[in-house]
C-alpha cells in the first residue's frame, strides 16, 4: 500500500513538470502571434490602358480607370514586403506600333495623413501576350501604409520612332507580406524564420498536450481507485487522503492542459484564416464577343478555397447570390467595345476581378 501512494504522488510530480514544460513552449508562438504574421492579405485591381505612338512619343491612358484604385492594405499591415504582379488577359497591337515602347505605371502609398508618396514605377512591355504573368518584383516598406494608388500610365519610345496603336489589360495583384515593428530587411527575414519555428513548436505543442492530457486521465482515474484503500502507517495518513492530494493535483494539471489547448486552438484558427480570393473565368454563353443585342449572357465560373456560396457584382455595383449554373444577363450601354468587370466575393470578403470585352453592333 505504501508502494502504491508512493508512486500515485510521482505521477503527480511527473505531470507538474510536463505542465510547466509545455506552457514554456507555447509562449513563443503567442508571442509572435502578437508581433509578426507573414502573409497579412492581397488586393488587385483590372487594368484596361491604350497607348497611342505621336512619332517619338506615345500617349497613354486607361480605358476605363482601374476598377480598384486605391488598393487598400489589410488593417495589421506594418512594415514589410509588397509582391506585385500583372496577369495579361488581352492584348493587341497594329503594324506601326514599335516594340521598344516602355510603359510606366507609377505607385503612390497613402499614409495616414492621405499623403501620396511615390513607391516605386512598374515598367513594362504593352507588347505582352495574353495570358502571360509580368512579375515586378517586391519592394521594402519601412512605414505603416493605408493604401496604395496607381497613378496615370505613361509611356516612352526609347528613341524608336512609333506611330501605332497598343492596348493591354489584365489582372494587377498586390500580395501584402508585413512585419509590425520591423524597420529594416535583416529584421524581416529574422521575424520570418522566427514565425516558422513557431509554427513548428505550435503543432509540437498541440501533439504533447493530447499526451498529457491522457496521462492525466489515467492519474485521476488511479487516484480514484486508490481513495478507497486503508491506512498506511508509514506515511502517517490514510491511503484515501493520499489518494484524494493526488487526484486534486490531477484535476489542477488537466485544467492546466485543457486551458493551454485552447490556446493552441486559437492558434491554429488564427494561421488558418481565408486569405485567399476566389478563382474566377468569364466567358458568353453563346461563345460570340459581339452581339446587336442590348445585353449578353454570361457564364461565371468562379470556385474557392474554402467558401461554399459566392457572390458578384457588375462593373462595380451591387453584390448578388451567384447562381449555381453561372449564367447571368449583363446590359451593354452603348455602340462598339464594352468592358464588363466581374467581382466575385467569398464568404470572408476576398475579392477578385474578371473583365470581357463584348462589342455591340
Amino acid at each position: 500500500m505504501y508502494n502504491i501512494a508512493r508512486k500515485i504522488k510521482n505521477i503527480v510530480l511527473i505531470l507538474a513538470v510536463m505542465g510547466s514544460t509545455f506552457f514554456s513552449a507555447i509562449n513563443l508562438p503567442v508571442a509572435y502571434a502578437d508581433y509578426y504574421q507573414a502573409y497579412t492579405g492581397s488586393g488587385a485591381t483590372y487594368l484596361s490602358i491604350n497607348f497611342t505612338g505621336q512619332g517619338y512619343s506615345v500617349t497613354a491612358r486607361y480605358s476605363p480607370n482601374p476598377y480598384n484604385n486605391p488598393i487598400y492594405v489589410p488593417g495589421n499591415m506594418g512594415a514589410g514586403l509588397v509582391k506585385v504582379k500583372l496577369h495579361v488577359t488581352n492584348s493587341q497591337h497594329n503594324t506601326y506600333w514599335s516594340s521598344y515602347t516602355t510603359a510606366t505605371i507609377p505607385v503612390y502609398g497613402i499614409d495616414n495623413n492621405g499623403n501620396q508618396i511615390l513607391c516605386t514605377n512598374l515598367n513594362f512591355n504593352p507588347n505582352t501576350a495574353p495570358n502571360s504573368d509580368i512579375d515586378f518584383g517586391e519592394f521594402f516598406l519601412g512605414q505603416n501604409y493605408r493604401g496604395f494608388k496607381l497613378g496615370q500610365p505613361s509611356a516612352s519610345t526609347n528613341g524608336d520612332y512609333n506611330t501605332g496603336y497598343a492596348h493591354i489589360e489584365g489582372d494587377l495583384a498586390f500580395e501584402f507580406n508585413a512585419i509590425i515593428f520591423a524597420s529594416t530587411e535583416s529584421q524581416f527575414t529574422t521575424l520570418s524564420n522566427n514565425a516558422s519555428a513557431a509554427a513548428t513548436n505550435a503543432a509540437n505543442a498541440y501533439n504533447a498536450a493530447n499526451s498529457a492530457k491522457t496521462s492525466a486521465d489515467a492519474a485521476k482515474t488511479s487516484a480514484d481507485t486508490a481513495a478507497s484503500r486503508v491506512w498506511d502507517s508509514a506515511e502517517g495518513k490514510s491511503a484515501a487522503t493520499l489518494a484524494k492530494e493526488a487526484r486534486d493535483k490531477a484535476n489542477e494539471a488537466l485544467t492546466a492542459v485543457n486551458n493551454m489547448q485552447t490556446i493552441i486552438t486559437n492558434i491554429n484558427n488564427t494561421i488558418a484564416t481565408d486569405n485567399v480570393s476566389p478563382s474566377v473565368e468569364v466567358k458568353t454563353l453563346s461563345g460570340a464577343t459581339a452581339t446587336s443585342g442590348s445585353s449578353i449572357r454570361l457564364v461565371i465560373a468562379a470556385s474557392d478555397n474554402k467558401s461554399a456560396s459566392l457572390n458578384y457584382n457588375v462593373n462595380g455595383g451591387t453584390y448578388s447570390p451567384l447562381p449555381a449554373d453561372g449564367k447571368v444577363s449583363v446590359p451593354l450601354t452603348s455602340p462598339g467595345p464594352n468592358t464588363i468587370v466581374i467581382g466575385v466575393k467569398d464568404e470572408a470578403g476576398n475579392v477578385a476581378t474578371k473583365a470581357i470585352t463584348i462589342w455591340k453592333l
